[in-house]
């Protein structure tokens, strides 16, 4: 019995994977992005651990 990887074509997958990023870069580039409010206050996030 051959291994799973041997059945699959990487580079079909990767082809694959790279031409859906490329078009989800492109359709959110075109999306309506929320513009900042007067006085937003853009703050760091901070993690606190509790000792």
């Amino acid at each position: 019995m051959e291994p799973i990887i041997a059945r699959l074509n990487v580079t079909a997958i990767f082809c694959d994977v790279d031409d859906f990023c490329q078009q989800f870069e492109q359709a959110w580039s075109q999306q309506p992005q929320l513009p900042s409010m007067p006085g937003e206050k853009h703050s760091s996030s901070r993690l606190r651990f509790k000792t």
